[in-house]
């Protein structure tokens, strides 16, 4: 009896076995005679059936290639036409980022879809219309959306973190960035779609027309048909970005102020996420311009323990033109004038004051930026990496409170004397104190601290400080003040 069973399940599979190869056979025979502008590839199928997820490896019976949507459109339509029997499902393919195998299907057709015949982007609403827009393929990378637009003064409202996606692959899913907080995902930002409906028909959706189809492919994950064109909503592009990121090791604060940023309603910011570090080493790899990947000092203050970090990335656009003429309205200046710690220029002349190796560094034409501190790069500690501890720096601008060619930049107008910069310089050179005199700093922060500490290390008898916030005022006591006076008290 046993025997008889096993004989018969044996040949129950056989026969099934059996029926799907001649169903395969069948289906790649029907396949094969459609006439297609694009082709169909049967051979050279295994990179469809990897995904960025890595976690599924569905092997397919073909992959599509179309160079129009009519391509897709017939193979969707054939397949509806051979009935479920032929057990043939189809899968859109953008770029493969997706986790749990949606853009794979076993024994079936993956469609490539930046495959299509690429089509010229048109932007319409240039030049101040009301609501500018763009036509964009469903295979068409964002990234390349973003090269184009731009040109216009353009950009769309709402991203995704990483660019280099296909519209119909992350309309399919909903797009969420840090700007969805404002604008919503991607997927709020749509005015109308081209779709390829489950029986290979060709139609145009939006809010208007064909409704239900519009709200079901966006965000539907491929399940009620595929997007082949978009008309995507645009905004002015900003013209600069202040980007920051700031680290938590507390989770509750870190969630408090993320939601406190996010219901704000004064725009501090255009882009606000939130998202977790696992270690050291990711954090240092994605944060080049924030710490120095040799010796990180400033990251290896966030030692997690095992812990995880958390960090806000946030955001905020400007638009130079009109941000630029408000403020610059609100700070009339003359000229010339110090603008600032960083500048960036090119060398027509040395000073006679000027270090010999400066000279040889920077030769006349040279182009150069000047950055806050301005680190030789040959000391023994520019060498290690801590240039704010450069030698020859803090030999000029710390303890004569000058530049490399001697000399301040800053000079009073009345008799072109020099003016001093930094505590030492400014007591040293500046008020030239000496034992015995009598001196008020006003303002206890950086610079007024240091300068109170080398006015008592000078040997100055009586020390003022000067602030209106009580705190600094009991911290001058341990620096060294001998009285102190908030203004605020003052007849």
């Amino acid at each position: 009896m046993i025997i008889v069973r096993s004989f018969t399940i044996l040949l129950l599979l056989s026969c099934i076995a059996f029926k799907l190869a001649c169903c395969f056979s069948s289906s790649i025979s029907s396949l094969k005679a459609l006439p297609l502008v694009g082709h169909l590839e049967f051979e050279d199928v295994h990179p469809a059936s990897k995904d960025f997820g890595n976690r599924y490896q569905l092997l397919p019976l073909a992959v599509l290639h179309p160079k129009s949507v009519s391509d897709i459109a017939s193979v969707i339509r054939h397949i509806w036409m051979m009935g479920p029997h032929s057990q043939l499902t189809v899968a859109a393919r953008g770029r493969g980022h997706s986790l749990q195998g949606q853009a794979q299907t076993r024994h079936g057709i993956v469609i490539h879809m930046e495959s299509l015949q690429p089509q010229k982007l048109q932007v319409f609403g240039v030049g101040g219309g009301p609501t500018p827009f763009v036509d964009v393929s469903g295979g068409e990378l964002w990234i390349n959306i973003l090269h184009e637009t731009q040109k216009y003064g353009l950009a769309p409202k709402s991203w995704t973190d990483y660019l280099h996606l296909t519209v119909g692959g992350t309309l399919s899913n909903a797009g969420i960035s840090g700007q969805a907080f404002r604008h919503g995902p991607q997927i709020s930002n749509v005015h109308q779609l081209e779709v390829v409906t489950g029986k290979g028909e060709i139609l145009n959706c939006s809010e208007r027309q064909n409704s239900d189809l519009f709200h079901g492919v966006l965000g539907g994950l491929g399940q009620f048909g595929i997007i082949t064109r978009a008309r995507i909503a645009l905004e002015p592009a900003p013209t600069m970005v202040k980007w920051m990121r700031v680290l938590y090791l507390d989770f509750a604060a870190f969630a408090r102020d993320q939601e406190r940023l996010i219901s704000s309603d004064d725009d501090k910011f255009d882009y606000i996420e939130g998202f977790v570090i696992i270690n050291r080493t990711g954090l240092l790899d994605s944060w080049r311009l924030s710490f120095t990947p040799e010796d990180p000092v400033e990251a290896s203050q966030f030692k997690s323990d095992g812990r995880n970090l958390y960090c806000l990335e946030v955001a905020k656009y400007f638009k130079l033109d009109e941000d630029r003429k408000d403020v610059m309205n609100q700070m009339p200046f003359s000229s010339p004038c110090a603008i600032g710690h960083e500048i960036t220029g090119e060398v027509v002349e040395h000073g006679p004051l000027t270090d010999h190796k400066i000279i040889q560094r920077f030769s006349i034409g040279s182009r150069v930026v000047g950055a806050f501190i301005m680190p030789c790069g040959t000391c023994s500690y520019c060498a290690k990496g801590h240039d704010d501890l450069c030698e020859d720096f803090f030999a000029y601008n710390r303890a004569k409170g000058t530049l490399y060619d001697g000399e301040t930049r800053l000079f009073l107008r009345h008799d072109d004397s020099p003016v001093y910069m930094y505590a030492y310089g400014a007591m040293a050179h500046a008020a030239e104190i000496r034992h015995g005199d009598s001196i008020a700093v006003i303002g206890i922060g950086g610079v007024g601290s240091s300068c109170l500490q080398i006015a008592s290390t000078f040997g100055a008898s009586d020390l003022i400080a000067v602030d209106v916030q009580d705190d600094k005022l009991e911290k001058a006591k341990t620096l060294g003040a001998t009285s102190w006076l908030e203004p605020k008290d003052s007849p």
